[in-house]
């Protein structure tokens, strides 16, 4: 990783030869775009499977970094929720405020950086994945780095490494695999195959690290080891100890993240609708969500259905609220 010894790190995207030439979309003709994960997985294309390599490869590693490293995966993904630590310098994270009714209208009623629930919410998630993008496209130069290619190969894995962008997982398309709403296929396995310079025909029996996150820190201290609970951290890391939430989820009791929905202390209820179906809940109450629209006016009113016009569905909220600031679906999908 580049070293950076300045106050806080300059959060900054893959660079890109790509210039601002155009008014409309694209802005940008040539700058490298984001595509579906599951376009990376079992893809003949030559390039896709030189960054499906090194986003795995360079996952791996960002992943296996201590819990007390500011650029592990840990820590990074920490910013977002647990174990609710500062992270480069700034003061700790907010914690849950004791009357959310009380603060000023459009403040954050939730702990931690993330802005959920206010209207900085993407422009805080943003530069937020920014980051993510940034620190595994430099795993991927190191790994390549690594590899001492020739000088036309390393630049073939090198232009693989600058024309990848962060995938993305379309949550309302139906995945081919199942022909079902569901998690892409890429998430159902633990285990994948890569293509390195050495092993061009496939490298099988990869640790697929989009099935799961394990705590690095293990009992015995080697990577190979059984991982740590996340309560129970090793001396001189105890500061990253994950605690119970207070609502009494055991946070701290696991050690991995769960394919199944984390079950309460109770031993009766688990956090989210389904566990691992909660996709199917959420499209299920998206898509029905214009049909479930509170009616404002008195029951005893006789035109009180004509009276309200429910909004629609999501899709048409989200267009009404941005309606005064973009006038056309172009801008309206634009990232500029």
């Amino acid at each position: 990783m580049v070293a950076f010894t300045g106050k806080t790190f300059p959060i900054q995207g893959i660079p890109s030869d790509a210039k601002l030439k155009t008014k409309t979309i694209p802005y940008a003709p040539g700058l490298p775009s984001r595509h579906d994960i599951s376009e990376f997985f079992f893809s003949d294309d030559p390039l896709k499977k030189k960054q499906w390599t090194l986003m795995v490869l360079a996952m791996n590693r960002f992943k296996a970094l201590g819990v007390e490293k500011k650029f592990s995966y840990f820590q990074v993904a920490g910013i977002h929720a647990y174990p609710l630590q500062p992270w480069d310098g700034a003061e700790p994270p907010p914690k849950d405020p004791e009357d959310p009714k009380k603060l000023p209208r459009g403040a954050n009623p939730y702990r931690g950086y993330c802005q959920h629930n206010t209207i900085t919410f993407p422009t805080w998630h943003r530069p937020y994945m920014l980051l993510f993008k940034r620190l595994i496209w430099e795993h991927m130069k190191e790994v390549i780095a690594e590899w001492s290619l020739e000088f036309a190969q390393a630049a073939e894995w090198e232009e693989a490494a600058d024309t990848w962008r962060l995938p993305y997982w379309d949550w309302a398309r139906k995945q081919k695999y199942n022909e079902k709403y569901s998690l892409p296929e890429i998430l159902t396995f633990d285990f994948v195959t890569v293509y390195p310079p050495k092993n061009p025909e496939g490298l099988s029996q990869v640790t697929n690290p989009f099935y799961e996150f394990r705590n690095p820190e293990t009992e015995n201290g080697k990577p190979d080891g059984v991982s740590r609970t996340f309560g129970n951290m090793p001396e001189g890391k105890t500061q990253w100890n994950i605690p119970d939430n207070p609502k009494g989820l055991p946070w701290s009791k696991y050690s991995a993240t769960s394919r199944y929905g984390l079950f309460s202390n109770d031993g009766k209820n688990f956090t989210g609708l389904e566990g691992v179906n909660s996709f199917n809940e959420t499209n299920n109450i998206f898509s029905h969500v214009d049909e479930n629209w509170y009616n404002p006016y008195n029951p005893d009113r006789k035109d009180r259905d004509k009276l309200f016009q429910p909004p629609g569905t999501l899709a048409d909220s989200i267009n009404r609220l941005f309606k005064k600031y973009t006038d056309s679906w172009e801008t309206f999908a634009s990232t500029k």
